[in-house]
């Protein structure tokens, strides 16, 4: 029998099994401090994208009594289409300012480094805030799914948590479960788990002024998308006011983590990750100060080497993109 982490495997378990030493370095220094390092990956079953079946309803079950047939029942389901989006970069060096130093393949990976990290950023920011409506190159976001506190806008509402704040510097809290039941990435079909790199070499490009420019080029693309299978494994708690907690008189962040881990529907087989911004970590810390005598609060593990801080065993996750303005969630 398969083991959890040969199913729920990132990106990086699918390189290192695939042996592809090039797409292993891109990936591995792409999930540096990253939700990447987190994310259940598989291969998409189309050449853009994941079209899942949801289920929407269970099966009928009848009290059974002897002598008397029970009705054939089944669950019902909709299908939903969840595309990929490509990211791509150009690297190009001087080819004589590379020489000078004598060192031209360093140069080059720094130039490479600046552009994986700037990969990172855009990949962060669409994995919360991508809006298809609003850029049909990317996909939907977290906080498209979870994005209303009213039921009657849609079912995931019953996962969101709302800290009370009405006005324009709210955060948000993400509470996402990894895996291939809930909520995962995808690479598109038959693709190198999304990755391609190719360098150029050395090459002679003509300037504005028409004179000739020796460089080193290279370009990295990388092929993503996002998967939320079932909305009730994942959740937010949104509106949380920040100016009243650099206050001192802000929600209490660990009663809405507790109403949060409640409410989301719990799993043995996926990896439960929280998510937050650094000033909602902090005041977190804070307010974990106060909670040590009755040993609650949060609480820090040694993962590969490194401080990971959790919370009642779920991993904490700082995350630079997640925005400190957001408007208030109705």
């Amino acid at each position: 029998m398969a083991t959890l982490a040969e199913i729920n495997m990132t990106l990086l378990d699918h390189a290192i099994r695939a042996s592809n030493k090039g797409t292993q370095d891109f990936v591995n220094m792409l999930s540096q401090d990253n939700p990447l390092e987190d994310i259940v990956y598989k291969e998409g079953n189309e050449s853009d994208g994941e079209t899942v079946k949801i289920q929407n309803g269970l099966p009928k079950v009848y009290y059974k009594r002897f002598n008397k047939g029970v009705p054939p029942s089944k669950s019902t389901y909709t299908e939903q289409k969840f595309k990929t989006y490509r990211l791509a970069g150009a690297t190009v060096t001087d080819a004589d300012l590379a020489r000078k130093g004598g060192q031209i393949n360093e140069l080059r990976k720094q130039d490479k480094l600046s552009q994986i990290e700037a990969m990172q950023q855009q990949f962060s920011s669409n994995l919360f805030y991508g809006d298809e409506l609003a850029d049909m190159d990317s996909c939907d976001g977290l906080n498209k799914y979870y994005s209303t506190i009213n039921p009657s806008q849609g079912p995931a509402a019953r996962n969101v948590i709302d800290a009370g704040g009405t006005g324009n510097d709210n955060a948000s809290i993400y509470l996402v479960t990894w895996g291939l039941h809930s909520c995962y990435g995808i690479y598109d079909k038959g693709s190198s788990l999304g990755v391609t790199h190719k360098d150029y070499g050395e090459t002679m490009e003509t300037q504005p002024d028409g004179s000739e420019l020796t460089l080193f080029k290279d370009m990295t693309t990388f092929c993503t998308g996002l998967v939320l299978k079932d909305w009730r494994y994942s959740g937010r708690i949104c509106n949380i006011d920040r100016s009243n907690l650099d206050g001192g008189s802000g929600a209490s962040l660990f009663t809405l983590l507790t109403k949060l881990l409640h409410t989301v529907k719990s799993s043995s087989n996926g990896r439960r990750v929280l998510y937050m911004d650094d000033t909602i970590l902090s005041s977190l810390d804070l307010q974990t100060q106060s909670l040590v005598n009755s040993g609650g609060g949060i609480t820090y593990d040694n993962v590969d080497g490194k401080q990971v801080m959790d919370y009642r065993g779920i991993p904490i996750r700082k995350m630079d993109c997640l925005r400190v303005n957001e408007q208030r969630v109705v």
